[in-house]
């Protein structure tokens, strides 16, 4: 009686031991999602204003929430509502707004530009997030929302990225 009594102990811890490993195994903490840093004080604003507009429908020359936005259209609102102005189009944006950043060393509130296939004049832009993403809105039929940087397809068609300052951006300051 007693060998059993301590076989149905060991039995007993053992099992406690395996299912405390399994429980622990679950419990894990899985690593957090990328974040970047900020570029400025008013980076953060400028994302949450951009993501506020998710869902807004992509309208071609669109540039506020009651007409729909196009890409170029949402990052001049998006940093108009902080102040900060920028040139009405992505070419113009990629041109003549920011300085140039490396992708490695994006941060949030970073302009992301994106060279469409079959669509020789057309450049993409999107707003970079504090998640390794950018807000951005896609084309006709779709809406404002928010993608990964590292999808497949954002990496293959990315161009470059612009650091915007808090100094406002002036149409006359394109002669210069």
């Amino acid at each position: 009686m007693i060998r059993t009594r301590t076989i149905s102990a060991c039995a007993l811890r053992l099992a406690i031991f395996a299912l405390a490993g399994i429980v622990a195994g679950c419990s894990a903490i899985s690593p957090p999602e990328p974040q970047i840093p900020v570029t400025s004080p008013w980076a953060h604003p400028v994302v949450a204003t951009a993501r506020s507009q998710t869902g807004a429908p992509y309208k071609w020359g669109g540039t506020s929430p009651e007409t729909g936005f196009d890409c170029s259209g949402l990052a001049v609102w998006s940093y108009g509502r902080h102040g900060i102005g920028l040139p009405r189009t992505s070419w113009d944006q990629y041109k003549l707004a920011g300085s140039p950043v490396a992708r490695k060393d994006l941060k949030s509130g970073d302009l992301v530009f994106f060279r469409i296939p079959g669509q020789r004049k057309s450049l993409h832009v999107g707003i970079v997030t504090d998640r390794w993403s950018f807000v951005h809105s896609p084309s006709t039929g779709g809406h404002v929302r928010e993608d990964s940087l590292e999808h497949v397809y954002y990496r293959k068609v990315y161009l470059g990225a612009k650091r915007v300052t808090g100094a406002a951006y002036s149409p006359l300051s394109r002669n210069k």
